[in-house]
Formats: C-alpha cells, structure tokens, sequence
C-alpha cells in the first residue's frame, strides 16, 4: 500500500539522516540479526546506483546506509526501498537496529537461536521512542556482539550439569574450562565452582563421555552498556533467565523505566548511575516479576 504524504514524512524523520553537505541525505536501512534478504539487497543496491553515490555503506550494528541522495530524491528513494519491502532503520530517541551473533542454527558455540529472538525483539522494540536504546543479542559468553557495550545485551547461557556415571575421570574438562571452575578430587568426582562458571557450555561440548550434560539453558540480561565519550560496561541484572517471557518482562520494564526518568540526550547507563544503579536495578526486577506480557504493539 503506498504510504500517504504523512506516513512518508514520519518515515523520513525516523531513517533519513542529514549529511554535512547542505541538501544532501542518508537513508539508513536494518538487518534484523545480521540478515538481508538478496531480494533486498538488489533493490539496496538499485537505489544507491539511482539516487546515492553508488555505493553503500556497511554499518557497525549490521545495517546499512545509502550516502549522497539529494533533497528532491529521497521520497522517491524512499518509495523504492518501501515497496520492495526493505526494512528501514532508526536514528534518533528510539530502539535502534537488533544486532545478532549467527546463534546455536549454524554456530558450534551457540546456545540459543539468536535469529528467532531478534525477530520477536524487532516486532516488539524496533523504533519505539523510549530514547537512544541499542540491544544486542550474542548466542554465547563469547560475546562476538559486544552485549556488555549495549544499553540490552542479552547472551545465551546454559547451567552444566555432571553425572558421575558417564565420567571416564579423563581431566579433559578441567582443561578445558577457561574459568577454571571445574575440579576433581582425586578419587573420580568432579565439582564445579557456580561462582567462577561462565555458562558458556565448554565442558558440555568438550567431554568425550557426555558425563557433563546440559542443565537448564537461558539468558543473561546485561542492562547500561554503552561506548562513546563516556563508556560503561553492563550490569548484570536477574540472574539465569530461562524464559523469553522473564526476558520480556525485564525489557518491558527497562524501557518503561528508562522513558519515565531518562533525561534527554541521556543514555540508559547513565541514567542509572546517576539514578544509582543498585536501586534501578532492584526496581525493575521488582516490578518486571510482577508485570505480565503483552504482545508486542504495533509500531
């Protein structure tokens, strides 16, 4: 359907970024998880040969960016992209592009599938006016997204679990850990340590006995990263999350929080130290335990 001429300017004010050259723009475009369709990707590259310079740009959080459209073009440009179906990205006070690591589909070290839970983050987040809020989704504690650099990380974790009638008492996985969390006494029975373990499943894949098995899998959420002038790591915050419906609740309430007492131009990790993180954090626990969950709203 084409969007009126109102639709077409809450659009540009959303993805249509101002170049330093007068008159001139850039249309930012999303991945969802890292993932362009090609039918997309031709029309991408249709555009930016018609009304851009010809080439595009590669973004660090996965999308891209068609440089140089002229004032007079970017509704056409735009009207192009719309009606191939490419998803345009954010700039401004709002949830920005979901970056992803490929996930437990295709990668050895994936925990959870990182694709379906950055969709379902999209629908439910993706350019909502909560403020300047970047989410990133790793499928493992090896963080290939940097989830403790953004305002969300969430990272796929799994509890071991040893049963002694598999163990061949081989070592292998006190060698393997890189925490050094699991230890032996001597006599055949293994340990490990909760408060030095990562979750990252490493014992789990590397046992030729499967003595360690997989035990309850889920999700950190880390809450306040951010690089920039001032960079913070994330706050770990509610322990092992083993539902998207906890997840989601967590998020909700975050976001919720952040709107209501967020200054502008503010990002979330300095709210909260200037908020005091401990009380924030115990607030949206508090609360996000209480909340239920909605389906996600149209944008």
């Amino acid at each position: 359907m084409q969007p009126t001429g109102e639709q077409l300017e809450q659009i540009r004010k959303v993805c249509v970024i101002p170049q330093k050259q007068d008159g001139i723009y850039a249309i930012r475009i999303r991945s969802v998880a890292g993932d362009i369709p090609v039918k997309h990707l031709e029309a991408i590259a249709k555009v930016a040969g018609r009304y851009g310079t010809g080439t595009v740009h590669v973004t660090t959080r996965q999308g891209m960016e068609i440089h140089g459209v002229a004032e007079e073009q970017v509704e056409a440009a735009l009207l192009e992209l719309l009606q191939n179906g490419v998803n345009l990205g954010a700039r401004g006070p709002r949830v920005r592009t979901i970056t992803a690591c490929p996930g437990a589909v295709t990668c050895g070290n994936g925990i959870i599938d990182t694709k379906e839970l950055s969709r379902e983050l999209d629908r439910r987040y993706f350019g909502k006016d909560y403020g300047k809020f970047k989410v990133a989704v790793s499928g493992c504690p090896n963080s290939c997204t940097k989830p403790l650099e953004n305002d969300a990380g969430i990272m796929g974790a799994v509890r071991p679990h040893w049963n002694q009638a598999n163990c061949g008492d081989c070592g292998i996985c006190i060698d393997a850990c890189p925490a050094g969390a699991i230890g032996s006494d001597g006599a055949g029975v293994y340990t490990r340590d909760a408060g030095r373990c990562l979750y990252c499943g490493t014992c789990i894949r590397e046992c030729p006995q499967q003595a360690w098995e997989a035990g309850q899998k889920g999700f950190f959420l880390y809450l306040g990263g951010t690089m920039g002038k001032r960079p913070r790591l994330g706050t770990r915050v509610g322990g092992l999350l083993q539902s998207r419906e906890e997840l989601f609740r967590y998020l909700d309430r975050t976001l919720e929080f952040f709107k209501q007492h967020g200054k502008k131009g503010e990002r979330f990790g300095h709210m909260l130290d200037r908020l005091g993180v401990e009380r924030v954090l115990e607030s949206i626990e508090k609360e996000s335990k209480r909340s239920r969950i909605p389906p996600p709203a149209p944008r």
